[in-house]
């Protein structure tokens, strides 16, 4: 269970990456409305889900799910 919440926190970072480089493109733009690209806000969305995710399998794990039983 750790090493999913270790991937999803992982695929959460690679996500955030396209929409900080818009940000930074159009940080200084002169224009008084810019227009946010779908895909921008897809992966925004897209990252708010993993984050609600994460408390869902840390309660799991304090719970014992995900542990192979040895015997």
């Amino acid at each position: 269970m750790a090493h999913v919440k270790v991937t999803i926190f992982v695929v959460f970072a690679l996500l955030w990456i396209h929409p900080t480089t818009f940000l930074e493109k159009n940080k200084r733009s002169q224009e008084d409305v810019i227009r946010v690209p779908k895909s921008v806000i897809m992966v925004i969305r897209l990252e708010l889900l993993l984050l609600l995710v994460l408390p869902l399998l840390a309660v799991l794990m304090t719970r014992g799910h995900g542990i192979i039983d040895s015997n």
